[in-house]
C-alpha cells in the first residue's frame, strides 16, 4: 500500500527518530460502530490490533501518537462483555471512548458519538500537531472535520471499503485507504469468507490511493 514515507525536517525537537529519519506523527480515530458494520458486511471480525498495524505501522515511517476507538455500550445484558472488550483494547494501548446506548422501540439502540470524535480530534490536532490524521470510517458526517484539519496543513486519510464510503467524505479527505486488504487478513465471521478484491478507484494518487 502506497503512503508517504519518512521525511527529513530541520526542526526535530518533537519528532520521533528512526534510522536518522523523522517519522510522521500520526493520530488515528476509529468510528468503532462503522468499522464493525463494514466488517459484518464482508463477513469478517473486526480486529482492532491488526487495524492499527495496517494503518500506522512504524515500518512505513509512522509514529502513532494516539489511537482512539469510539464504541457504544448496549443497554442490555451484553454490556458486561462489551465493557470487557473495551478494557482489552485499553490494555493494548488504545484510548477508548464509550457512551451508553439509548434503546429504540425496534430493539436496536443508538449512541451518537460523532460529536465526541470531532471535538476530540480537533483538540488533539491543535495540541499534538500530527502530520497525519487517519479517520477510520465511511460516514459522510465527518467531511467537515476533514476540511478543517486540511486547512491546518494536516494530511487526512480516510480508511474504508468502497461500498461503505460516502462520496462527500471521499472528496473531503486528502486520500483514501482501501480496507479490503485489512479485512482479507481478519478472521471470517461465519465459516468461509471469500477474498476481497481491491477497487480500481483506490489506485490513483492525489485524492485517492491504496
Amino acid at each position: 500500500m502506497r503512503r508517504p514515507g519518512p521525511v527529513v525536517k530541520e526542526d526535530a525537537v518533537n519528532s520521533k527518530q528512526k534510522g536518522g529519519w523523522e517519522m510522521l506523527k500520526t493520530l488515528m480515530a476509529v468510528d468503532g460502530s462503522n468499522v464493525v458494520g463494514q466488517a459484518k458486511s464482508v463477513n469478517r471480525k473486526a480486529d482492532f490490533l491488526r487495524l492499527r498495524e495496517f494503518l500506522a505501522s512504524p515500518e512505513e515511517g509512522r509514529f502513532l501518537v494516539e489511537g482512539i476507538v469510539y464504541l457504544p455500550v448496549p443497554p442490555n445484558g451484553n454490556s458486561e462483555r462489551v465493557v470487557g472488550f473495551h478494557n482489552f483494547l485499553r490494555s493494548n494501548g488504545f484510548m477508548v471512548v464509550s457512551k451508553n446506548g439509548v434503546p429504540r422501540p425496534d430493539g436496536s439502540f443508538k449512541a451518537n458519538m460523532d460529536t465526541d470524535l470531532v471535538l476530540d480530534v480537533m483538540e488533539m490536532a491543535l495540541t499534538i500537531r500530527p502530520d497525519i490524521v487517519v479517520l477510520v470510517t465511511g460516514d459522510g458526517d465527518f467531511s467537515g472535520l476533514c476540511v478543517r484539519l486540511r486547512r491546518r496543513g494536516i494530511r487526512v486519510e480516510v480508511a474504508s471499503i468502497q461500498e461503505a464510503l460516502a462520496n462527500s467524505l471521499r472528496r473531503a479527505a486528502t486520500s483514501v485507504v482501501d480496507l479490503k486488504p485489512y479485512f482479507n487478513a481478519c478472521e471470517p465471521l461465519n465459516g468461509h469468507a471469500p477474498v476481497l478484491g481491491t477497487d480500481d478507484i483506490f489506485e490513483q494518487e492525489g485524492g485517492i490511493h491504496a
